[in-house]
C-alpha cells in the first residue's frame, strides 16, 4: 500500500521518492528534522524545512509527477511523526538494515548521530522550547552523541568487512542508546504538547 497524506507505510517508497530530486538526505536525517520540527516552539511549514531536504533551486528541472513524489512522500511522513503521541506511543526510527560488520555498526552509529544533529536542526528552525526538563533531555542527547561518536571511532579503525566480535552485546549497546534517543525526544516533545 503506498504513502498517502493519511497513512505512512513505506520508508522504502520515501527514500525511492528523494533519489528523484537528487536528495542526498538520509531517511535518519529527515526523520530527525520532522520530529524537531514538530517539538519546536513554533509552527514550522514546508518552505522551510524543504530546503533541508533537497536542493529546491533545481525544483524546475524536477518533472512534475517527480515532484508531486517526493512531496506526497514527505507529507505522509511529516503527519506521521505530527500523530505520534510520546506518552502512549514508542518512538519511530527509521527501518534500516546493517551489515554485520564493523562497517554495519560504523554506519548504525552514523545514523543515529544524523537522527539526533537533524532533531536539533528542527528544534532551531523554529525556536528551541525552553524548560529546566528540556535542557536536561539535550544534555542527555548529546551524552548519547558522546558515546555513539566514541563507537564511531572505534569501528573506523578496525577493517570495515571484518565481523564483530560479541556482536550481541554490540547491538544490545545500539538498542539502548536508541532508547535513551526515544526517550529524551518524547520528552520534549511533551513539553510543547502540554
Amino acid at each position: 500500500m503506498p504513502n498517502s497524506s493519511t497513512t505512512y507505510y513505506d520508508d522504502d517508497e520515501l527514500r525511492e521518492a528523494l533519489t528523484l530530486v537528487n536528495s542526498y538526505r538520509t531517511l535518519h536525517e529527515i526523520y530527525g528534522l520532522f520530529y524537531g520540527c514538530m517539538a519546536a516552539a513554533k509552527r514550522v511549514d514546508s518552505s522551510q524545512y524543504l530546503p533541508l531536504v533537497y536542493d529546491v533551486d533545481t525544483e524546475d528541472n524536477i518533472s512534475a509527477e517527480n515532484s508531486e513524489k517526493v512531496h506526497n512522500n514527505l507529507i505522509s511522513l511529516w503527519n506521521f511523526v505530527a500523530r505520534w503521541k510520546p506518552q502512549d506511543e514508542p518512538f519511530s526510527f527509521p527501518d534500516q538494515v546493517y551489515s554485520d560488520t564493523a562497517q554495519g555498526l560504523l554506519e548504525h552509529a552514523a545514523d543515529d548521530m544524523a537522527l539526533i544533529e537533524y532533531f536539533k536542526k528542527g528544534l532551531e528552525m523554529a525556536g528551541m522550547p525552553q524548560s529546566p526538563a528540556i535542557a536536561t533531555a539535550m544534555r542527555d542527547l548529546d551524552a548519547v552523541t558522546g558515546q555513539l561518536q566514541h563507537y564511531a571511532e572505534m569501528y573506523e579503525a578496525v577493517d570495515p568487512e571484518a565481523e564483530v566480535k560479541n556482536l550481541k552485546a554490540s547491538e544490545q549497546k545500539f538498542e539502548e542508546l536508541e532508547e535513551a534517543i526515544a526517550r529524551s525526544i518524547a520528552r520534549i516533545t511533551m513539553v510543547k504538547k502540554k
